[in-house]
């Protein structure tokens, strides 16, 4: 299983991809995750979402860029936009998250969440990610 991971207790958000994955078109695939977030005292536990590798890919291409320039945006959701994920980095080494998460696309009930960390989460998540790109041979 894959897994990335951004933050620490008691704020973070960490991805764990199964092997197994759905073909969508555009030599791209998606794969199941489980997402755990844990903003202070509230968190989803292995919530199961299909994300794209494309959008995996985008992840890694915005943070790596932004942590490059310690200043961008990055934009991280799903199709179904079950799991919206927004990171804000600032020039002076903050990194603030916020977003929402949806198990059940169905039903309206949502954690949204907002934390900040600093950026000396980002080395090590990118790495993951960058790891993650290559066992699924979006990366090069």
């Amino acid at each position: 299983m894959h897994t990335f991971k951004i933050g620490d207790s008691p704020y973070f958000i960490e991805m764990r991809f199964a092997p197994h994955e759905r073909d969508i078109g555009d030599d791209f695939d998606e794969i199941e995750s489980e997402i755990t977030i844990q903003s202070g005292k509230y968190s989803v536990r292995d919530a199961e979402v299909w994300i794209s590798t494309n959008q995996l890919y985008q992840l890694f291409q915005g943070l790596t860029e932004g942590y490059q320039k310690l200043k961008g945006k990055v934009i991280f959701s799903n199709r179904e936009d079950s799991i919206y994920i927004e990171m804000t980095l600032h020039s002076l080494g903050q990194l603030d998250v916020k977003g929402h998460i949806q198990d059940i696309p169905s039903e309206t009930n949502t954690l949204d969440f907002e934390f900040q960390l600093d950026q000396s989460y980002l080395p090590k998540t990118i790495d993951q990610l960058k790891e993650i790109m290559q066992q699924l041979g979006k990366l090069k």
